[in-house]
Formats: structure tokens, sequence, C-alpha cells
């Protein structure tokens, strides 16, 4: 058999947080593994230092962090915590790029979607200062 990898990623706005999954799976002669990465609340969370879980087959493994939107090193240290070299070549020549670059993708979005909605609320205020006759247009 040869070995099969494939992701499935949903990212998406909850508040004005980044709620990520990604589920890759794994299969070859030895393994069929399934791997779930998803954010997690912690008390020192924010858009800086985006807390993960890590579970493979269920349990979990490791928790990991996303510091300052560097997928880049968030994804190898994710494949260093597998601690399987076939996982890693397999990876890293079929899914490592792609992965990166859709991660890069919605960041982008995110952060354009956080700006746009900070926007819109301070020209709301504004709008109601207005109306309120608080500011004089």
């Amino acid at each position: 058999m040869k070995s099969q990898i494939d992701y499935r990623i949903k990212a998406q706005i909850k508040g004005e947080e980044p709620d990520i999954q990604l589920e890759v799976i794994f299969k070859d002669y030895f393994s069929n593994d399934h791997y779930i990465i998803k954010t997690t609340k912690t008390e020192e969370s924010n858009i800086n230092n985006i807390p993960f879980v890590v579970y493979k087959n269920g349990k979990q493994i490791v928790q990991t962090n996303l510091v300052n939107k560097d997928t880049n090193k968030f994804i190898d240290e994710f494949v260093s915590s597998t601690e399987d070299d076939d996982f890693s070549r397999e990876f890293k020549s079929n899914i490592h790029d792609n992965l990166i670059k859709e991660l890069n993708n919605f960041f982008e979005f995110f952060d354009e979607a956080i700006i746009l909605k900070g926007i819109t609320l301070e020209g709301e205020k504004f709008r109601m200062k207005k109306i309120a006759g608080i500011v004089k247009s």
C-alpha cells in the first residue's frame, strides 16, 4: 500500500478570534492516523499567541502555540511532534506548502475583517454621536 496523506481545514472568525480546525489523515502499511489540530482558549491567548491542541486518533498528544502568525514554524512544530518519519516525509512532500498557503490566506482575511470591523464600529460611534448632538457635523 502506497502512503496516502490528505488534509482538511476549517477556519472561521468567532467574535474577534480565529477558530481553526485542521485534520490530517495519514495511511500507510503500518499506520492509519487521524490528526486534529484545533484552537483552544487560554488566559494568555491573543492574536499573536494562538494556542492549539493536537490530537492523534482521539488522544491529545501536545499543546502548541501559533506565535506571531508564523504558520511555517507552527506547522513544522506539529510535524516534529508526531515523531513519525514516514508521516513527516509525506507531509512535507505533498501538503506542507498548500497548507501554509491556506493558513496564510485565512490570516490575511482575518486581519482585513477585524480592521474593517473596527473601522465600521468607529464610524457607527461617530454617527451615533452626531445623532445625539454630541458632535457637530
